[in-house]
């Protein structure tokens, strides 16, 4: 398997704080971000699709952030992308 665990997710700074002087010298990759919900979805050990916040893994007994895990938990293109590619992490 593929040794996948939660991960927290990185923080963002806001550009123009002191945190992100001199971010944009050279080459920039922006990629956008959604409002609302920051999420990792990824296979556990187990071979099972799991779906996290930025702080936690989330279960049927947290709150789900805004549908995100029930959402992605009832499309099975997640689980069969990532049974193609174990290693990744969406």
């Amino acid at each position: 398997m593929s040794d996948m665990q939660f991960k927290k997710y990185q923080h963002i700074e806001r550009l123009g704080t002191p945190a992100t002087e001199g971010i944009l010298d050279g080459t920039v990759y922006v990629f956008d971000k959604l409002d609302g919900t920051n999420t990792s979805v990824y296979l556990n050990d187990s071979g099972e699709v799991e779906v996290a916040s930025r702080n936690r893994v989330l279960t049927p007994n947290t709150d789900d952030n805004q549908g995100v895990r029930a959402h992605i938990l009832s499309d099975s293109r997640y689980k069969d992308y990532l049974a193609e590619n174990p290693t990744h992490r969406l």
